[in-house]
């Protein structure tokens, strides 16, 4: 059914954070732009996860605030956008964005929350539990307009941004043979085992295809220390990059191996082969491209999943995942890819 109200003439979208979940929402983005080719889109996100929204065809504007925002400057946005848009769909509702949203005026206003600041919203889209994050985005759109169609997520790099990751490369000795390793994950209990990684890095050489490159979680350098001091070989480390510059030379490798999290997402966005190591985390919401060539699974079957733990006695779900069994998948993901 159609939204009742007349079509919209400028569109804001909002998922405050976070990386992932921002890249997840792009699908919805390309979809706005089908069904209201004349309205205008922006989106609003926390810094540092507008970068991946950078060079979107469907936006007109990326508004970034900083995480640290205090609730005064989270009204005064609010008060700034009053007016300027028609629709808010708010993919977050969390109480900052609610905030934002019940001060902008939009005369639709479309969140999913309980309680009191179920107010902010005046259209509260019915979703099914459990869809993938992608489908759930959409969903906002298709309770207002319809069903639609559904696009894998995107991320839109320049040639430049490109050229720079290969020149980072080459001044490191580094071709296109090289696949990403991405250590830690935006929660301890997501992550796979250091010393798997390290093993995995070395049956990559041992094969002599492949050079192991590893990066690290923003903010999470000491997990690449770990790996140098349990390392008997020459590792390539990366240091640490903004976004878009790690999205350039991502561009340049020819795969990643991560476990759930931002830089994940980003790669199958890019269209990078990515083996996907998951633990707790529920596939069938975080891994929404099972139709993807490019990208692959690696999970092992768990009774406790998903769970919401910050830390398990048993990580069994990952503890069990092999090194062997990430090299062999992996290498069915490059040849299929």
């Amino acid at each position: 059914m159609s939204w009742d109200r007349g079509e919209p003439k400028s569109i804001l979208v909002t998922r405050l954070r976070f990386t992932g979940d921002v890249i997840l929402s792009t699908p919805l983005l390309s979809a706005l732009a089908r069904r209201y080719p004349g309205a205008s889109v922006d989106y609003l996100c926390e810094e540092p996860h507008d970068q991946v929204l950078w060079g979107n065809p469907h936006l007109r504007e990326i508004i970034a605030i900083p995480p640290s925002a205090s609730l005064k400057e989270t009204m005064s946005l609010g008060r700034r956008l009053r007016g300027r848009y028609d629709w808010i769909l708010d993919l977050f509702s969390n109480p900052r964005s609610a905030w934002i949203t019940a001060l902008s005026g939009a005369r639709l206003r479309a969140g999913r929350t309980q309680g009191p600041r179920a107010l902010a919203y005046n259209h509260r889209p019915s979703l099914a539990e459990g869809l993938p994050a992608t489908a759930h985005h959409l969903g906002f759109l298709e309770s207002l307009a319809g069903p639609q169609r559904l696009d894998p997520p995107r991320i839109f790099l320049s040639g430049q941004e490109k050229e720079q990751g290969a020149r980072l490369l080459a001044d490191r000795g580094l071709g296109r043979n090289g696949i990403a390793i991405l250590v830690g994950a935006s929660q301890p209990i997501k992550e796979w085992p250091l010393e798997n990684f390290v093993r995995l890095a070395a049956l990559l050489r041992m094969g002599g295809r492949f050079e192991p490159i590893f990066i690290g979680q923003p903010g999470k350098r000491d997990a690449l220390d770990r790996v140098r001091h349990l390392s008997h070989s020459q590792l390539v480390i990366l240091p640490e990059m903004a976004l878009r510059e790690l999205a350039g030379v991502l561009a340049n490798l020819r795969g990643l191996v991560s476990a759930d999290g931002g830089v994940m997402h980003m790669a199958v966005a890019l269209g990078l082969p990515t083996l996907a190591i998951f633990g707790p985390s529920d596939p069938g919401i975080w891994f929404p491209y099972a139709d993807q060539k490019h990208a692959e699974l690696l999970v092992r079957n768990a009774h406790c999943r998903p769970c919401h733990l910050r830390d398990c006695p048993d990580r069994f779900c990952l503890e069990d995942i092999s090194p062997e069994s990430a090299a062999e998948a992996l290498a069915r993901l490059l040849e299929r890819a």
